[in-house]
């Protein structure tokens, strides 16, 4: 049946805001099993909700598979703690495969994109308040402002 074809990977930009964990989501057609990785390590299943359905495509019944997990903001502090890099916490889901031209029981892989996640902050502060300013009709003004620092980082708009 070829490689597994992610029907749902997991949001590439994830943030925990107010202490709710993130919950990341995979659907993939034509594998044999699917788990998550994270910081490069499996996913231990007690942690990870596996489902399996069947869904109508053209007349026939196509196996979907489904995998769901939580992160939560002591697992970010914790890897953050350990990580020597600075590197930041990331998932994926791999679908694996059976290999047709093997006899034994040889399995390939397939990797959704990666879903960062981050602790999502906002500072109070401006970094640099707008200041009045004397302007003259017909001539342009640059009004400078930088928002206070965050995660993800703030955009400013002028209204």
């Amino acid at each position: 049946d070829g490689k597994p074809i992610f029907a749902e990977e997991p949001n590439a930009e994830n943030y925990i805001l107010n202490g709710e964990p993130v919950k990341l989501m995979c659907k993939v057609t034509h594998a044999a099993l699917i788990t998550f990785f994270c910081n490069g390590e499996k996913v231990d299943k007690e942690k990870q909700m596996l489902f399996k359905s069947q869904i109508p495509i053209q007349g026939t019944m196509l196996e979907m598979l489904e995998a769901e997990m939580s992160v939560t903001r002591a697992e970010i502090d914790s890897y953050s703690y350990r990580s020597a890099d600075g590197s930041p916490y990331s998932c994926e889901c791999r679908a694996y495969y059976r290999l047709e031209e093997e006899n034994d029981e040889s399995f390939g892989f397939v990797e959704s994109r990666d879903a960062l996640i981050q602790v999502a902050y906002f500072d109070r502060d401006f970094q640099e308040h707008p200041r009045d300013q004397e302007a003259t009709i017909g001539v342009s003004t640059v009004i400078s402002c930088r928002p206070p620092m965050g995660v993800p980082a703030p955009t400013v708009t002028w209204v």
